[in-house]
C-alpha cells in the first residue's frame, strides 16, 4: 500500500515528504496537483483541495493494486467518466476473491451482474442468470460461516434470500435473520468488544430491543466510547429502544463519563479518540466551548492518522486526508517552487496556471 508519511511539530507541519509525494504525481503528469501545489507554494498554507487530489490518486493506485474496495470508492467519489471500467476492475477482482473461497466476492459479483447496466454503462444478455449462479454460491459459502456462529452470514443469507435472488425463500430467510440476532445479542451481553458489532445489526422497529439502555450504559462505564457517544444520540432512541429517552441528570453523567474516557483515549494515542475530543470542546452541550483546545487535539489526531497510515491502515490515510483538507496547514512558501509547478501546469494545458506565471 502507498504510504504518506508526514512529520508533524505541535501545531506545525513539517511538509517535506508528503510535497514529495504530490510532486511525484504531479510529474506523472496530473495538471490538477501541479497547480494546487504551485497555490500552495505561493501561498504558504496548504491548499484545501490538495489531499482530495492526492485521495483520487492513491484510490485509483490501489484499485490498479487489485483492491476491490479502493476501486468502489473511487467510483463514488471522483470521475464518473472513467466508471464503467473502474467498476470491470472491481469486478476482476471480485470473481477473483469468489474463486477464493471468499462468500463476500460471490455476493459482491453476484451484485454487480445483477446491476450490469447501471454500473458498466451496457447491457448483458442473461445478467440475472448469471448473478443467480453468484449469488447461489455465496449463499452456500454464508452458510457454513452461520453454522459456525458468524452472525454477519446469517444476516447476509436472509438478504439473499428475501430481496436479491430470484428463488426466494423468505421463510428461510427470516429463519436466519431469527439466528443471527440471537448470535448478536449474545454478542452484545458478552462485553465492551462486541457492543458496537451488536447494535448496527439488531435493527426491528417493531420489536425495540429493551436490553439495549442498561447495556450501553454498562459499557460505557467500562470505557466503550462507542456506547457512551451511542447513548447521547437521540435518534438511537427514536429507532431502537421505541423513544424512550433517558433524564437530564443521567445524559450529564454520561457526559462526563464520555469526556474523561475521550481525553484518556487521545493521550493513549488514539487518532479517532482526539478526534471526536476535538468535536466534544466545540459542542456547547458539554459546556466547555474551548476552540484552542479543540484546535490543539485536532491537530494532533491528523498527526495520528499520518502514523497509521506510514504502517498501511487504508482507512487511516483516507481519514488524514480528509482532515487536513479541513484545516489550516502551514507549507513552505517558496517561490521558486510555485513558479515550477505553475510551469509544469501550463505544460500540461492548465491556462489558469499560465496566468498565474504571467503576472
Amino acid at each position: 500500500m502507498r504510504k504518506i508519511c508526514l512529520i508533524f511539530i505541535f501545531l506545525n507541519v513539517a511538509f517535506g515528504d508528503i510535497a514529495d509525494k504530490f510532486a511525484q504525481e504531479c510529474e506523472n503528469g496530473d495538471v490538477k496537483i501541479c497547480t494546487l501545489l504551485a497555490r500552495s507554494y505561493e501561498s504558504g498554507l496548504l491548499n484545501n483541495e490538495l489531499p482530495f487530489a492526492y485521495e483520487k490518486v492513491f484510490l485509483k493506485n490501489e484499485c490498479e493494486k487489485n483492491d476491490a474496495l479502493s476501486c468502489a470508492l473511487y467510483t463514488n467519489h471522483f470521475d464518473k467518466k472513467d466508471e464503467p471500467q473502474i467498476w470491470k476492475k472491481a469486478l476482476e477482482v471480485e470473481k477473483k476473491e469468489c474463486e477464493s473461497g471468499s462468500a463476500k466476492g460471490c455476493d459482491y459479483t453476484g451484485h454487480r451482474y445483477d446491476h450490469y447496466e447501471h454500473y458498466f454503462g451496457e447491457k448483458l444478455e442473461n445478467n440475472r442468470e448469471i448473478a443467480e449462479q453468484y449469488y447461489e454460491k455465496a449463499k452456500g459459502l454464508y452458510e457454513k460461516e452461520c453454522k459456525n456462529g458468524v452472525a454477519y452470514s446469517c444476516l447476509q443469507i436472509w438478504e439473499l434470500t428475501t430481496r436479491k435472488m430470484m428463488n426466494r425463500d423468505e421463510a428461510y430467510g427470516e429463519k436466519m435473520l431469527e439466528k443471527a440476532h440471537q448470535i448478536y445479542e449474545k454478542e452484545c451481553e458478552s462485553g465492551i468488544d462486541n457492543i458496537e458489532s451488536c447494535i448496527k445489526r439488531i435493527y426491528n422497529p417493531n420489536k425495540p430491543y429493551k436490553k439495549f439502555i442498561p447495556m450501553l450504559k454498562t459499557n460505557c462505564e467500562k470505557g466503550s466510547l462507542y456506547a457512551c457517544k451511542t447513548l447521547l444520540n437521540s435518534k438511537f432512541y427514536d429507532h431502537q429502544v421505541g423513544k424512550k429517552r433517558l433524564k437530564e441528570k443521567e445524559i450529564q453523567e454520561i457526559r462526563e463519563t464520555y469526556l474523561s474516557f475521550l481525553e484518556k483515549s487521545c493521550e493513549n494515542g488514539s487518532a479517532e479518540g482526539c478526534l471526536d475530543l476535538s468535536r466534544v470542546y466545540e459542542d456547547f452541550n458539554f459546556g466547555i466551548m474551548d476552540f484552542t483546545k479543540a484546535e490543539q487535539v485536532h491537530k494532533k489526531s491528523i498527526n495520528l492518522f499520518a502514523k497509521e497510515c506510514d504502517k498501511g491502515d487504508r482507512s487511516s490515510c483516507l481519514a488524514f486526508s480528509r482532515q487536513i483538507g479541513y484545516s489550516s496547514i502551514p507549507f513552505e512558501k517558496n517561490e521558486n517552487l510555485a513558479k515550477k509547478y505553475y510551469e509544469k501546469a501550463c505544460e500540461l494545458g492548465e491556462t489558469l496556471a499560465c496566468k498565474a506565471l504571467d503576472k
